[in-house]
């Protein structure tokens, strides 16, 4: 690591004691291992947990690309990369540059190694910065998450680990019932793509799938759309609905029971016998065959026109 001064801006006296940079003299000193505040008998994880801990904290893209940040996110990065070249072996940073400055230590193969390390340690950063909201999007996006991740060295177990946290499991419910409510209403067989294509990326949304609140929200969706269409409900549709549901082992035909649905089905019913009285009985006997329970009127019309 180059030896600099600390910078006449680096506000290590008058700022407040909120200002993340009010305390940064540990940055300016000759020991890499003061530098990254770790012990000389730290351990490799240590040393890489402090290193990622001040990186996420003194980014410069945390904080508007400040020069302090710059500079220090700098010294972090020299501090990690002298410690890894040397094996622990300099006492000092100052010691550490002269045994760089003599050529006797550091080759062209370590120096393109601290580079790739460093280069590594970047995009891990940046690949969790994005994780879960934009990492959980979708399965395309997840996979291809997943892949990059195991390039960079991390396991399966550590990104399941991740994926099972509080945080990405809300991200992927909120996401999971909000594609439920968008398109499995109209189209049940989408759910069944939208469910495999999320297991093949490595995510079984079956604990989801099993939750009271799926069931409530397709419960609430189909309702909606009863109200919401009105008279021109297609109650053939409806039970197209409930049967394809079923095959998900969700049984829908309660919801007949419910006031509007019933509302709908007899309204339909009575302009069938109005408009089309041919129609009208093969009609309610299809529907009585899906478990559809006919007012006393609609019953009379019936046995009338048998």
């Amino acid at each position: 690591m180059s030896e600099k001064s600390v910078p006449e801006s680096s506000p290590t006296n008058e700022s407040s004691k909120d200002d993340i940079f009010a305390n940064t003299e540990q940055f300016y000193s000759d020991d890499p291992y003061e530098v990254l505040d770790v012990s000389r008998n730290a351990d490799l994880r240590e040393i890489k947990t402090a290193y990622r801990g001040l990186q996420k904290k003194y980014h410069p893209d945390l904080h508007n690309n400040d020069s302090r940040a710059v500079d220090i996110t700098q010294r972090i990065v020299e501090a990690y990369q002298a410690i890894q070249v040397e094996g622990k072996t300099p006492k000092t940073k100052s010691e550490s540059t002269k045994t760089r400055t003599s050529g006797a230590t550091v080759s062209m193969e370590d120096q393109a190694k601290m580079w790739e390390e460093g280069e590594k340690q970047q995009e891990l950063y940046y690949l969790w910065n994005e994780f879960p909201h934009y990492s959980l999007s979708s399965p395309g996006v997840y996979k291809a998450f997943r892949e990059k991740a195991n390039k960079l060295g991390v396991t399966d177990d550590e990104i399941t680990e991740k994926v099972r946290s509080p945080k990405a499991q809300e991200v992927l419910r909120s996401s999971f019932l909000r594609k439920v409510a968008s398109f499995c209403v109209d189209h049940p067989e989408k759910y069944r793509e939208f469910f495999k294509s999320w297991r093949e990326a490595g995510i079984n949304f079956k604990k989801f799938h099993e939750a009271p609140i799926f069931k409530e929200t397709l419960e609430r969706e189909i309702l909606r759309e009863c109200t919401s269409i009105g008279i021109t409900f297609n109650p053939d549709r409806f039970l197209e609905f409930v049967a394809k549901w079923k095959e998900f082992g969700l049984d829908f035909s309660y919801l007949m029971d419910r006031w509007e649905v019933k509302h709908i089905f007899e309204t339909v019913a009575y302009n069938i016998y109005e408009r089309s009285p041919e129609d009208f009985k093969p009609t309610v006997e299809k529907w009585m065959n899906s478990g559809w329970e006919p007012s006393e009127s609609i019953m009379a019309k019936y046995k009338k026109a048998s």
